[in-house]
């Protein structure tokens, strides 16, 4: 598994390997103006680290996925093991 990096300005064309954490960047809104929009962007400065905020649960459930692949899929009948193992040989 590989994914692009981010930099201090946004994603980079960097390749790194395994998977990125699960994280988003919070918008911030702009100032009001008269007739602006009014709505929040990513665009411009302002892509770092403290705008990113991690997905604390998807990466929990994330780390317990992995963790039970690793023990071999414990609990699980043998035809489910089959198809789990089948799964992931086509998914990486």
């Amino acid at each position: 598994m590989r994914h692009f990096e981010f930099d201090d300005r946004g994603i980079t064309s960097r390749i790194a390997e395994g998977r990125r954490r699960s994280s988003y960047f919070v918008p911030i809104a702009q100032p009001r103006k008269k007739g602006g929009s009014g709505q929040l962007s990513l665009v411009g400065e302002g892509w770092t680290a403290e705008r990113m905020q991690e997905n604390d649960s998807i990466n929990r459930v994330r780390d317990h996925v992995a963790a039970f692949r690793r023990a071999g899929y414990p609990g699980v009948t043998s035809v489910t093991r089959e198809l789990l193992a089948s799964s992931i040989g086509r998914s990486t």
